[in-house]
C-alpha cells in the first residue's frame, strides 16, 4: 500500500545454480539478511512458513523439473 492506494508489485522468477553456495552473500541493500540452500526433500521446511503464491511457485518447478 503507497499512499492509501493499494499497489500490486510485480514479481520476476528465475532459477539458477551455482557450484559454490558457499560463496554466496545476501543482497543487504535489499533488506535480504541470509541466504539458505534447500534441496527439494527439505523445501517443506521453510514453505511451511512463507506466502501461499511463493509456495505455488516452487511445487510447479519441483513439478517441472
Amino acid at each position: 500500500e503507497m499512499n492509501g492506494i493499494m499497489i500490486l508489485k510485480p514479481y520476476h522468477w528465475f532459477h539458477f545454480s551455482t557450484d559454490e553456495p558457499n560463496n554466496t552473500k545476501p543482497q543487504t541493500e535489499e533488506e535480504i539478511t541470509d541466504i539458505k540452500w534447500f534441496d527439494e526433500h527439505s523445501i517443506d521446511i521453510p514453505l511451511a512458513n512463507t506466502y501461499e503464491n511463493i509456495t505455488l511457485v516452487v511445487r510447479a518447478f519441483i513439478k517441472a523439473s
